[in-house]
């Protein structure tokens, strides 16, 4: 039966050891070590400039919003959350289960939050309010490549039930917008054209809640079969037989239906015992 938290030994290449050979030695290989560290440097700088950016180069349509108010810098925040949580882990694997299990869920939001990201702003903005400057195209597009490039890479799996962190996620951000609104008023409202609280309320809550329970659910499937199927061809690559024990018969090997047999030695063996 898989255990519900990540382990150790899954903090790893998926294609650096077997897992047999990974149980007694948390330890991580220096390439996987630096490729943690360079992903936690890039995000970071990438977030920093894309906060320096937004300050000194205000791109939205009324100059009132904050940093915050936009679901790509939410998703900015969290892949740098994510990819210094990785950093850490595989710099300490000696880390309590609870960080395992944050490093779990956090894995689980930044491909399906940045998918959902990348494929609303290319599909549901405008054509001019989608730009696609370097900040733009990080948001809106690297983070969704990095984070499923990493999901494919790393040994760690997304088990279903961190959909639960997925809609988590999604859901404080809709609660975000909507908070925003009620303090500040329409001077901090409409921070997307499909996100109008002083006029289309209803219309807000219920476009909130298909993206955070729709959009997100089907991005999340799409990265489960995409993580399942990654596993399943790694294990069909990577599968050697079983060493035969010491002493242990061909006859034996049949008896235990082991297929390593031949047909023919086994229509022999057959042979065998009926002239017996």
């Amino acid at each position: 039966m898989p255990k519900l938290l990540m382990q150790p030994e899954e903090h790893r290449f998926l294609a650096g050891r077997y897992p047999e050979e990974k149980k007694d030695s948390p330890k991580n290989s220096d390439g996987f070590l630096i490729y943690k560290l360079s992903l936690a440097i890039l995000c970071s700088s990438m977030m920093a400039y894309g906060w320096w950016d937004q300050k000194t180069n205000p791109k939205d349509v009324h100059g009132s919003h904050s940093y915050t108010d936009y679901v790509s810098n939410w998703n900015d925040i969290s892949c740098t959350a994510w990819s210094i949580m990785n950093a850490i882990v595989a710099f300490q694997p000696a880390m309590p289960a609870a960080a395992y299990g944050l490093l779990s869920g956090m894995n689980a939001i930044a491909p399906t939050f940045s998918c959902g990201v990348a494929f609303a702003f290319w599909t549901l903005l405008p054509a001019d309010r989608q730009s696609t400057d370097l900040v733009s195209l990080h948001q809106h597009a690297f983070l969704a490549i990095i984070t499923v490039v990493d999901l494919f890479l790393v040994a760690a799996p997304i088990r279903y039930f961190h959909i639960i962190s997925t809609w988590i996620f999604a859901g404080c951000y809709a609660i975000n917008t909507m908070i925003v609104y009620f303090l500040f008023g329409e001077d901090r409202d409409d921070v997307y054209p499909f996100l109008n609280y002083s006029d289309k309320f209803s219309n807000a809550v219920k476009f909130d809640l298909a993206m955070t329970f729709g959009l997100q659910t089907i991005m999340f499937s799409l990265m489960y079969l995409f993580s399942k199927t990654k596993f399943w061809v790694h294990r069909k690559i990577t599968t050697v037989p079983e060493v035969d024990s010491p002493g242990e018969s061909k006859t034996e090997l049949l008896e235990k239906g082991d297929g390593r047999a031949t047909p023919k030695k086994q229509l022999r063996l057959r042979k065998v015992r009926k002239a017996d």
